[in-house]
């Protein structure tokens, strides 16, 4: 019997040291974490849009000169006109341009290019938050699934002790007071683990929030590439 019960120990650590994860499986997971976060949280695709509207603005800012330009265009109904001493042309055409603008260009083009600057700065500090918060999201949530399986240890421990203690009540070797602590111990455990699910539960959707996938699906790809 002794040798049965340390075979089933053997086999039952094998298998939980079988599924956890190794150290290159959770270093691929958090780096597939924040490429996806990077993809799909909003944030980011704002600023991108952002960077995008600098650079057409940035560009646009060169031709701003050509805003005020006046073309101007006659046609005189004679070459010559005898009640004066110079001659008519016939066509005419004019170009107007603003001088105040073209003083003012590299003004406005270097206005447009710091705020180029600014937006493509904004959107790699934004790729930076979003990296740290999404990794400190999943460190909450492998701490809380650490702390799950735990409760869940203690619960199986704390149910068999409470097993034994109840046949040990009913065949009369122990009182009624320690089938209760035990019956207390049992439930208090029950209780925790139910709040320890609801932990990690939560823990797991603001990871999904920054990712748009579940982490089932991470996982499973990691695992089973």
């Amino acid at each position: 019997m002794k040798f049965f019960y340390t075979l089933l120990l053997a086999v039952l650590f094998q298998n939980a040291f079988a599924q956890l994860p190794t150290e290159a499986d959770d270093k691929a997971i958090r780096e597939k974490i924040v490429e996806l976060a990077l993809q799909n949280y909003p944030t980011k695709k704002i600023k991108e849009l952002e960077v995008v509207k600098a650079k057409k603005m940035y560009n646009y800012s060169w031709t701003t000169w050509t805003n005020n330009l006046r073309l101007y265009y006659n046609l005189n109904d004679r070459l010559y006109d005898p009640a004066t001493t110079y001659n008519m042309p016939k066509y005419g055409a004019g170009l107007g341009i603003n001088v105040g603008d073209i003083i003012a260009l590299p003004s406005k083009t270097r206005i447009a290019k710091q705020e180029l600057r600014i937006a493509r700065k904004a959107l790699t500090l934004e790729e930076l938050q979003i990296k740290n918060e999404v990794l400190q999201r999943y460190n909450n949530y492998k701490t809380a699934e650490a702390l799950y399986k735990l409760k869940v240890q203690k619960r199986e421990e704390a149910k068999n002790s409470f097993d034994f203690i109840t046949n040990e009540f009913h065949s009369g070797k122990v009182d009624l007071q320690a089938l209760n602590t035990a019956s207390l111990n049992y439930y208090g455990i029950q209780e925790e683990v139910i709040k320890a699910k609801n932990d990690l539960d939560n823990a797991k959707i603001e990871v999904e929030e920054y990712t748009n996938v579940p982490l089932e699906t991470i996982n499973a790809a990691i695992s089973n590439p």
